[in-house]
């Protein structure tokens, strides 16, 4: 079955028309002299819709996805003539010598001006799009190799690129090292003024509206999860976090979906949240309840990585710089720790496995096993320990309410 005609992304300006259609200098097109699989003749400053109009395909993809256009003359590529390079494309997926794949913009490119509307090969829905965003006529690209993030306010950890339109406004900031072309955070406005509109990561996209500057949330959509969250700001709140310098303000929050990639199940939060920045994507989210200046922190829940599973659920109880921890919740191990005790001096008094539960005795730091409870198959069955922490012993049991003598007992 061949691909539907009305899913190709024909005006995709954005992320597509910035294509490699290369007119060639006299001096070039001397050089190379014939079009290297047909043998037909080059001829120089030939566009589209010219018979002659030439293309240029580079050989290292890769090279494409980490150069924007207008710094790519040092890669090495192939010229061709644009519809001799067609007739080998509309069938094959890979470059007329079989050496690697065209990416997704290419073949749109070629099948827009020469395809006819003609219907699609299977292959074609497999393609990768390499394309940066364009925009518009008089954009052009630069390369920062140190300064401050416009963003965070920290200093840039990498080189990256930065597009501007025509008149000097920030269009777009590449995130360093990021998988895709399009990775990034996306402007609006006029130079001076450009307020951040999109942030789009490997596996997560927000959208934000407000002034440059005091940008909030809206929108957030988690591509692994198939989720998406919409937030419901009330008022603006900004927090700042130790040793951290962040530029946006958090809307309270109706909902928000964090989604466990494993079982694909969902968990839905209360609260609002702050966002700690971990290589530009969020790690970690802090809830908090109660009006602005009073509030107080209530959990804090960590991903493996950005986009990730969860890793851990810490909740708090207390008023404002008051929050100490009652409880840990570890997905990786299904175990909930149990704390008592003011801030920074909590201690562990018990553990929820599934099927059994850990009491726990002494002050922070010294916490030792007092009781094993079953709760699973072997309910009724309880054991207790003696000794301090780390060097316990096991001193009696107890099956259905009878005491047995730690002679009789075997663990």
């Amino acid at each position: 079955m061949l691909p539907d005609v009305s899913k190709l992304r024909l005006n995709a300006h954005e992320e597509d028309a910035t294509g490699e259609w290369y007119p060639l200098s006299a001096s070039e097109a001397r050089k190379l002299r014939t079009d290297p699989v047909t043998h037909e003749r080059l001829e120089p400053n030939r566009r589209f819709p010219h018979k002659r109009a030439t293309y240029r395909l580079f050989w290292d993809q890769d090279e494409v996805r980490r150069n924007p256009p207008g710094h790519r003359d040092h890669m090495r590529y192939t010229v061709y003539n644009a519809e001799s390079l067609w007739e080998w494309l509309k069938d094959h997926p890979k470059d007329p010598f079989n050496a690697f794949t065209v990416s997704y913009k290419d073949w749109v490119e070629l099948y827009k001006s020469y395809g006819k509307g003609g219907p699609l090969p299977q292959f074609v829905t497999t393609l990768v799009t390499n394309a940066w965003p364009d925009f518009g006529r008089g954009s052009y690209y630069v390369q920062r190799q140190h300064g401050v993030s416009e963003v965070t306010g920290e200093p840039w950890s990498a080189p990256h690129w930065e597009a501007f339109d025509a008149k000097g406004a920030l269009k777009f900031i590449r995130i360093a090292g990021s998988h895709g072309p399009t990775h990034g955070f996306w402007f609006e406005g006029p130079r001076g003024s450009e307020h951040i509109v999109r942030i789009l990561l490997t596996t997560i996209s927000f959208q934000l509206t407000g002034e440059k500057g005091e940008e909030v949330i809206t929108f957030a959509e988690d591509f692994l999860a198939g989720t998406r969250t919409r937030f419901l700001p009330k008022r603006e709140v900004s927090r700042a976090l130790p040793n951290q310098t962040k530029r946006f303000a958090y809307p309270d929050l109706k909902d928000w979906d964090i989604a466990k990639r494993c079982g694909r199940k969902t968990l839905v939060e209360q609260g609002e949240i702050g966002w700690l920045f971990s290589g530009a994507q969020p790690t970690r989210f802090w809830h908090y309840e109660g009006a602005k200046d009073v509030e107080r922190l209530t959990k804090v829940v960590s991903l493996t990585a950005p986009g990730g599973e969860i890793s851990s659920t810490v909740r708090y109880k207390g008023q404002k710089g008051r929050e100490h921890v009652v409880d840990v919740h570890m997905p990786r191990d299904n175990a909930t720790r149990f704390l008592r005790g003011e801030k920074h001096q909590e201690y562990l008094w018990k553990i929820e496995y599934p099927g059994k539960i850990i009491y726990f005795e002494g002050g922070r730091g010294e916490e030792a096993i007092r009781k094993l409870v079953f709760t699973g198959n072997r309910k009724g069955t309880v054991k207790y320990y003696g000794g301090t922490k780390g060097n316990e012993v096991l001193v009696a049991e107890e099956v259905n309410g009878k005491r047995v003598p730690v002679t009789s007992v075997t663990e």
